[in-house]
């Protein structure tokens, strides 16, 4: 699924914007967000309701190969367009060792799913209800010595439990998978994992290792979101990129280059 980048190498992550260009890519309380990127995050919430309307769960994990690879932005925005369907979402930040969900959302961490897990503090006290229309976060609290063995503990199991009576759908924005192991723990509670790629960076060797350690996990792969795909037409949020998304669902497990072979439906802004 890798492309090239315009200079034909690997984009350095410095030439992927400050932290402060990636937060204007929010859907959430951004007037200026392009109608062609609003309406690729819809059909990417159209795509996903599909591919997990026979799950016996309706609770989804997203991760990325690396880091900064644009997977809790398009989370976070995924989040937003699957409750403007008035749909009861919960939006769960699971990276526990570098939250950023809470920066997205402008919301106090001091309180939050880590803090639930071990008992510190009641689930009520947690969540962030209603953040936009029907979306309820869940943040990531208090940074843990142990993120793993907590979203792999049985409480968590628990708490998901409790949590998908409450929600139509569930996110859970978790680590990347080529750095820790975190979302193979909750490979038993979710439908699936979506694989964010970053076009331009992620390269088909770190996208075939994210998929084998997805599969020694016994996750489902559900599909792959590619952002920032190089374009030499229309605008985008920089002059040379426009976002673009292709979504590929499928139970199979296999290697990134066929994954991209068999990969006929897709949709792009």
């Amino acid at each position: 699924m890798r492309r090239s980048c315009p200079s034909g190498g690997k984009a350095k992550k410095k030439n992927r914007g400050t932290d402060a260009d990636r937060k204007t890519r929010l859907l959430f309380g951004n007037e200026n967000i392009p109608f062609s990127t609003v309406e690729a995050y819809k059909s990417f919430r159209t795509a996903l309701s599909f591919v997990i309307s026979t799950c016996d769960s309706r609770i989804v994990a997203m991760t990325s190969a690396n880091p900064s690879e644009g997977k809790s932005v398009t989370v976070a925005n995924l989040a937003v367009a699957v409750a403007q369907t008035d749909k009861e979402v919960l939006l769960i930040d699971a990276d526990m060792r570098k939250p950023v969900q809470h920066k997205c959302f402008r919301l106090s961490n001091k309180v939050g799913l880590s803090d639930v897990i071990t008992g510190d503090k009641p689930l009520d006290k947690a969540l962030n209800r209603n953040v936009t229309g029907s979306l309820d976060v869940l943040t990531s609290g208090t940074i843990p010595p142990n993120p793993s063995e907590l979203l792999a503990s049985r409480q968590m199991k628990e708490l998901l439990e409790t949590l998908k009576e409450r929600y139509d759908m569930i996110l859970i924005d978790c680590a990347p998978i080529n750095v820790v192991s975190d979302v193979a723990g909750l490979s038993q509670e979710i439908a699936g994992v979506v694989m964010v790629v970053h076009y331009g960076s992620t390269t088909y060797p770190e996208l075939d290792d994210a998929v084998n350690r997805l599969a020694l996990a016994n996750c489902n792969v559900l599909g792959f979101a590619v952002n920032e795909v190089s374009s030499k037409h229309g605008s985008g949020y920089y002059s040379n990129y426009k976002y673009k998304y292709k979504y590929k669902y499928d139970y199979q497990y296999g290697s990134a280059k066929q994954a991209e072979e068999k990969e006929k439906a897709g949709f792009a802004c």
